[in-house]
């Protein structure tokens, strides 16, 4: 059963100004990893697109302290629930482990290709041999941008496995608590800020998923419009 974090006081103000939606997610705890830390596993973006590697990217760490409501807190429209069960979220995790070891990353390129959309970078450079002064004009193509990125990913989501235990012979055991948690689009900074309790976490990642892949753009466009009566 899903419940709600309680977002602070801040959201209800905020949610009059900005879109905002709840996010349904899991709380995970790793005990024999990480002790007693929490972190927050998407459960909607990640298997709307059939990526495992989005779970990664949109993993959050939740604060000590929150609390839960077993009715929303705060209206607003819901982004729907799906693969958010302890075997779901083992299998994803298992997946990405699995194809970070085996350099089978396909699937991470997919992403990366979509959040970075790279061309070729044009550098203009001014040089003053004995007052000669010159212009040069660099190109870094697209191809070098794209591996570069692609190689950050990697390297970042090795070590978040690294970190939470991932990838061991055996994955250990994991609790789960199903939840959804509010977050506002902010256009302008864009950014997804997700209010876990009282802490507000700006997330990049949750708002450069949903603007660069069509298919999350489209679903969180609709349940916004479904949600004010198609209008605004």
């Amino acid at each position: 059963m899903f419940q709600y974090v309680i977002p602070s006081s801040k959201a209800r103000r905020v949610c009059e100004e900005l879109p905002c939606l709840w996010f349904p997610a899991a709380v995970i705890k790793i005990p024999e990893c990480r002790g007693s830390d929490e972190f927050l596993v998407d459960c909607c973006l990640s298997t709307e697109v059939g990526n495992p590697f989005l779970r990664l990217i949109l993993l959050k760490k939740m604060p000590k302290k929150f609390e839960l409501s077993p009715s929303p807190p705060l209206e607003a429209p819901r982004l729907p629930a799906k693969r958010c069960s302890e075997a779901d979220i083992v299998s994803d995790l298992n997946f990405v482990s699995q194809s970070l070891s085996l350099g089978q990353t396909a699937k991470l390129d997919e992403l990366v290709a979509a959040f970075t959309k790279p061309r070729d970078l044009r550098i203009r450079v001014t040089t003053f041999p004995l007052l000669g002064i010159r212009k040069r004009t660099y190109v870094v193509p697209a191809h070098r941008i794209l591996e570069a990125s692609r190689r950050i990913a990697i390297q970042t989501l090795e070590g978040v496995a690294k970190r939470l235990c991932i990838g061991t012979p055996k994955m250990l055991p994991i609790e789960v608590r199903n939840v959804y948690v509010l977050g506002s689009i902010d256009p302008v900074r864009r950014v997804v800020d997700l209010f876990l309790g009282k802490k507000v976490v700006s997330s990049a990642s949750h708002y450069t998923a949903i603007f660069s892949l069509p298919r999350l753009e489209e679903l969180v466009t609709q349940i916004i419009k479904s949600d004010t009566g198609g209008t605004g």
